[in-house]
């Protein structure tokens, strides 16, 4: 019986103990709602050259968790390879959940000067005024890194979310998003010689100032860049072993896609491994005679890839 009794008064202390302990925890805080605005879907990605007044970047937006308030757009500009503007704000979107559009004409006046900083020779920065969308560019990058309000009035910028999230493949952030000055190709137009403007990764196995041969496709919708890299296979003639690179072309807005494929020879850069290759993206622009690439290049083994940019320009 005094087994019972005791068992008993344990569990009653036990169960006070628990119910003091209870009241003596603070309640955890309310987490707070994100903020982030989802590319739904892009309508319009590019800026026609051709129709500047008209051109816009169109899409449907969509606040996932509700808490937005606006996401305000920023912008800014690179032309070429040495003169770029400033992020500057361009427009206030209130409506985060449908369509949106931002207006070639909105972003040249907002970024209004082009700053050179690089142009070789010059003792002073040298600038580019814009005054409206018809002193944009056939080439022309428009970056546009947004920033996001709540509700509760706080701002969030795309360094506020996690990298890890942010770097994942199809999870279409409003944050950061791109657009190009293009133009229709024509095929026509694209055959002819070159001279390199970037080939960081060829330049230290060749001659600078070399040209490069374009010739037509196996159809209207793509061009071969000719020995791309200018080497060759290593132990090789450099007349049986020239790396010869076929482009795809989107004929409506001169953006290209270089399909996975061999185009240069580890061994010359003394790695023992199999054929390197190259895949990638980028524009033609048949209008000025500029084409940009972004190539990866790839060989068998996890050390790599490295990913360079590839630009030339037509003489």
């Amino acid at each position: 019986m005094k087994k019972i009794i005791y068992s008993f008064l344990s569990l009653v202390a036990l169960a006070t103990l628990m119910s003091s302990c209870r009241k003596n925890v603070s309640p955890l805080p309310e987490a707070r709602a994100g903020a982030m605005v989802l590319l739904e879907a892009v309508n319009s990605s590019l800026f026609d050259v051709q129709d500047l007044p008209n051109a816009r970047y169109t899409g449907t937006l969509r606040d996932p968790r509700g808490n937005v308030a606006s996401m305000e757009v920023y912008a800014k500009i690179t032309r070429s390879t040495t003169a770029f503007s400033e992020l500057k704000f361009v427009k206030s979107i209130t409506n985060v959940n449908g369509d949106f559009e931002i207006t070639a004409s909105e972003v040249a006046i907002a970024v209004g000067t082009i700053v050179d900083t690089l142009k070789a020779g010059a003792t002073d920065d040298q600038t580019i005024n814009l005054t409206s969308a018809t002193d944009l560019q056939a080439g022309d990058k428009i970056d546009f890194i947004n920033r996001v309000k709540d509700k509760e009035g706080v701002e969030h910028q795309i360094s506020d979310i996690s990298q890890n999230l942010n770097g994942n493949v199809g999870q279409r952030s409003a944050y950061d998003f791109t657009t190009f000055v293009s133009c229709p190709f024509v095929a026509a137009n694209v055959v002819g010689t070159y001279s390199v403007v970037d080939d960081p990764f060829g330049a230290g196995l060749n001659n600078a100032t070399r040209k490069i041969t374009i010739e037509p496709g196996s159809g209207a919708d793509k061009f071969i860049i000719k020995d791309i890299f200018g080497h060759f296979a290593a132990g090789g003639a450099k007349e049986d072993n020239n790396y010869d690179v076929v482009v795809g072309v989107n004929a409506a807005t001169g953006e290209v896609t270089v399909e996975k494929q061999h185009a240069w020879d580890p061994a010359l850069i003394n790695l023992t491994t199999t054929d390197g290759t190259v895949e990638g993206a980028g524009f033609v622009l048949t209008c000025t005679g500029a084409i940009r690439l972004t190539l990866t290049h790839r060989v068998s083994t996890s050390t790599y890839p490295n990913t360079y940019v590839y630009n030339l320009q037509k003489d």
